[in-house]
């Protein structure tokens, strides 16, 4: 533990010291720089405090001083400047690159809806920002309005980037694939399983959080979910638990035994197969993470499937539970961690089946005809 302490803390000093956190630096893709991405900031924002924690085990309160003023100085509200108004959301969602005075990279590609805020929105509560936050603030409350506003605009504009999309929409296929970004051109510009399955993991946060708080959203916050996923989205845990259910069935719609069960980076734009780099660790990670995200929402109560009617899938849920998710996802043959999913998206289907008996389905299509204009395709598979 010690070694390890001498090693983050070489890194957080620098973190923390000068005008390192306001420095130019690079997008979570790799492609362009500016001073204020979110997924940098948040994800600063979140070294820093586990930083500060790990300093307090280890009594180095001066270390500690320094990197909780580092936040508080710095990144204390790391959305600053990135909530952007909507007029079909009717309020602000959450962007990548700075309302105002981002950079020319900002400009050109396009990063106003970028899935980077997703990604960073679900590791800022992996790294302890979870449960017990301030209700309302998308900092700390995943069922908040500004997330379900980003989720709204980036549903619309998403389902109009990528023809797919419309076609599993127009075919019934519940969930959504979700993309880089609007001007991605990196191979055709496509949608990225990891992302999508980021968005998955959002909303089984919000269940965690719903029934942490002991209510859903009301008020304003359950309005914009229901602009969101249409008036029969109620806000309750089991709500978002089937909705996140229903974006790890459409990825699952375009796996299966043609791909041998494997995960690339990418799926075609147009026909839906998978495309580019096959064996993405980082594809299964964010896949096997969100079926992690669900099991702890069922654990704690979300919706009344039983955890038990994942089948044989439990054993392996236990077992991720059990190691680090990304040690598991490079260190497991490629071929169990894709039969894991396999079972258990597959029980997501089963046990849907038997809830749904005598219930009315509910159902978004892709085009909100009332407002002619993309929404989803969400099917509460969850009674």
């Amino acid at each position: 533990k010690r070694e390890l302490w001498e090693l983050i803390k070489f890194e957080l000093d620098w973190l923390a010291s000068g005008d390192a956190i306001s420095a130019d630096t690079c997008d979570l893709w790799e492609e362009t720089t500016d001073q204020s991405f979110v997924w940098n900031r948040i994800v600063m924002r979140s070294a820093l405090l586990q930083g500060y924690n790990f300093a307090v085990s280890m009594g180095d309160s001066d270390r500690a001083a320094v990197y909780l003023a580092a936040v508080r100085n710095k990144l204390d509200d790391a959305l600053s400047d990135h909530l952007q108004f909507n007029a079909s959301a009717l309020g602000s969602f959450i962007t990548e690159c700075p309302v105002f005075g981002g950079g020319a990279g900002c400009e050109q590609y396009g990063k106003d809806i970028d899935g980077a805020v997703i990604l960073a929105l679900i590791h800022r509560w992996r790294s302890g920002g979870g449960v017990g936050g301030r209700s309302g603030d998308p900092m700390h409350d995943p069922t908040s309005a500004a997330v379900a506003r980003t989720v709204q605009v980036y549903n619309a504009a998403f389902c109009q980037e990528y023809p797919i999309n419309r076609e599993d929409a127009r075919r019934g296929v519940p969930g959504i694939l979700y993309g880089r970004y609007l001007k991605d051109s990196y191979g055709g510009g496509n949608p990225w399983q990891l992302i999508t399955a980021a968005l998955a993991s959002l909303l089984y946060q919000a269940a965690q959080f719903t029934v942490a708080s002991g209510n859903g959203p009301v008020d304003a916050n359950l309005i914009a979910w229901q602009n969101t996923f249409g008036p029969y989205f109620r806000g309750e845990a089991r709500d978002f638990v089937a909705a996140g259910d229903a974006v790890l069935m459409r990825i699952r719609h375009h796996i299966g035994f043609f791909d041998d069960w494997h995960l690339s980076e990418q799926i075609d734009r147009i026909s839906g197969k998978q495309y580019n780099a096959e064996d993405l660790t980082w594809s299964y990670a964010e896949v096997l993470s969100a079926l992690r995200e669900r099991a702890a929402a069922v654990e704690m109560g979300a919706t009344q499937v039983d955890a038990q009617s994942l089948s044989g899938s439990m054993t392996w849920l236990e077992l991720i539970e059990a190691h680090d998710i990304y040690l598991f996802a490079v260190g497991l043959s490629i071929g169990v961690v894709a039969f894991v999913m396999y079972q258990t998206i597959t029980a997501f289907q089963n046990s849907s089946r038997e809830h749904r008996k005598g219930r009315r389905q509910r159902k978004y299509g892709c085009l909100n005809r009332a407002k002619e204009e993309p929404s989803t395709s969400f099917r509460l598979v969850n009674p």
